[in-house]
């Protein structure tokens, strides 16, 4: 079937569960959470402290902090050829966050998003990945180009000799969709690339059906190829999946175009990947690869695969982005776990999701086997951490995540009717509260500023649980 040739090539092979060089998932949580650099510039100086001390009180033990976003300004200063434009030169993102989880024993991976690039873009506009309609992109580098390559490759390179990074995030190591990778430099390679071996005529029906799943207009130019046209078109269609369909009944021409694109992610991956040396890496995958294999294949030229050695796997599963639920998030672990890779989703704490959709897409991926789990992202959240440690005591710690105002604050048990005794502190002394049934109310608090904690202490006649805790804001909650 289909699935023979779309688990063929473009994700790096991540490590198996079974990989002796790999840590062992059952040795407890190690979650992990995402970056954005520039938002610690209005945290200050201590910014980085700050957040390495209220994740160090809770099961956060893996920092993503992104040194190359879209506009491809990096966050660190060590720039041995001067090729590289610092987001600021007063700051030096990337030392000052592994400096300061590092003391906290948290790790630091450097997040790359890899195939944007703006200021690569503008400094070479013959490297630009050429869109169907527009042509060039003013962002989008072609993953063909090995300039590009080597341009990341020495970006890792720095990294590694001057930062003591824990490992490699790669984002965006992909075609930014179908309707990218389409210049004169990716025609002529699909047609004399004896591995890809497509005719003219394989060309231009690939070209057919994918301009029919747009609505594109096309025609032949004077080569005898379809391209866009708007103007003169001599065929347009309006036949959605008409290209995802093809596939599926194996056609040729769309074989052939799904095999140079996951080359082409090949390739790039391979040259970035050897840089890296023996850093562990991380790729995230956009959740297609693990929900919708061979709409994957053809958009982002990404798949599963034994061919290369990514340490792990982190699906993009943000439900609430994607309209799906928690069945879908088990959909695509299991998919990675059936394959014996080490298996870490990225799951939505941002909205439009909600502290209730994060908090039942976190029990479907542990329900999968997979106990580790990234947050996307940092400051975006607030942390409720409970902690039993004995059975006639809860104690509740209530982190301020991000900029917004806390809000009331609802916390719901098992069976509150064995709760003897609640004491406050820190930013919820002498506050009000309330206790409705099973359910806590506190309105109130003193918060003021990101990582400051408010402390819940129950004392118990019996042993009870604390089955949700609600806010103005998204609440993760940290259970061991």
């Amino acid at each position: 079937g289909l699935a023979v040739t779309i688990i063929a090539a473009g994700l790096a092979s991540c490590s198996k569960i079974d990989d002796p060089d790999t840590p062992d998932p059952s040795s407890g949580p190690n979650i992990g959470t995402y970056l954005w650099g520039e938002e610690l510039y209005p945290m200050g100086a201590d910014g980085a402290k700050t957040l390495a001390e209220m994740y160090s009180k809770t099961n956060i033990k893996t920092l993503y902090l992104l040194v190359k976003g879209t506009n491809g300004r990096v966050g660190f200063l060590a720039n041995p050829g001067g090729e590289y434009e610092p987001d600021r030169t007063d700051r030096d993102l990337l030392q000052e966050v592994t400096t300061a989880m590092h003391d906290k024993n948290i790790k630091v991976y450097a997040w790359i998003y890899a195939s944007e690039d703006s200021c690569y873009a503008k400094k070479f506009p013959a490297e630009a990945c050429h869109h169907f309609r527009s042509g060039p992109h003013n962002k989008h580098i072609d993953l063909n180009s090995t300039a590009f390559s080597d341009y990341l490759a020495r970006m890792i390179n720095v990294i590694r000799e001057n930062y003591k990074v824990d490992g490699i995030m790669f984002d965006h190591l992909r075609y930014n969709g179908l309707y990218f990778g389409w210049s004169d430099k990716d025609f002529k390679s699909m047609t004399t690339d004896p591995e890809i071996g497509m005719t003219l005529d394989e060309y231009n029906e690939a070209v057919r059906l994918m301009a029919a799943t747009y609505n594109y207009p096309i025609a032949k130019n004077s080569d005898g190829r379809y391209v866009y046209n708007a103007e003169n078109p001599e065929i347009q269609e309006n036949i959605p999946n008409a290209i995802f369909d093809a596939a599926e009944k194996r056609n040729a021409a769309v074989l052939k175009l799904m095999k140079y694109r996951e080359l082409t992610v090949d390739r790039i991956s391979t040259a970035l990947l050897s840089a890296c040396k023996s850093i562990p890496t991380m790729y995230a995958s956009m959740p297609e690869v693990v929900t919708a294999p061979p709409a994957a294949t053809l958009s982002y030229g990404t798949t599963i695969n034994d061919t290369y050695l990514f340490t792990y796997v982190s699906p993009m599963l943000y439900s609430a982005d994607y309209g799906e639920d928690a069945e879908w998030v088990k959909k695509g672990c299991n998919f990675l776990l059936s394959h014996k890779y080490d298996c870490v989703p990225s799951l939505q704490a941002y909205r439009p999701g909600t502290t209730e959709s994060l908090t039942v897409d976190v029990a479907a991926a542990k329900s999968t086997g997979c106990k580790n789990y990234n947050l996307f992202r940092s400051l975006t959240y607030d942390i409720a951490r409970v902690a039993v440690p004995k059975a006639n005591n809860i104690n509740l710690t209530y982190f301020k995540g991000t900029n917004s105002p806390v809000g009331t604050v609802k916390i719901k048990f098992s069976d509150a009717s064995k709760i003897q005794n609640i004491t406050l502190g820190g930013a919820f002394s002498g506050v009000q509260y309330t206790l409705n049934g099973n359910v806590l109310t506190i309105s109130g608090d003193n918060f003021h500023s990101i990582g400051e904690e408010g402390v819940i202490t129950f004392e118990l006649s019996d042993k009870i649980s604390v089955t949700g805790v609600e806010s103005d804001r998204i609440v993760w909650m940290d259970i061991d």
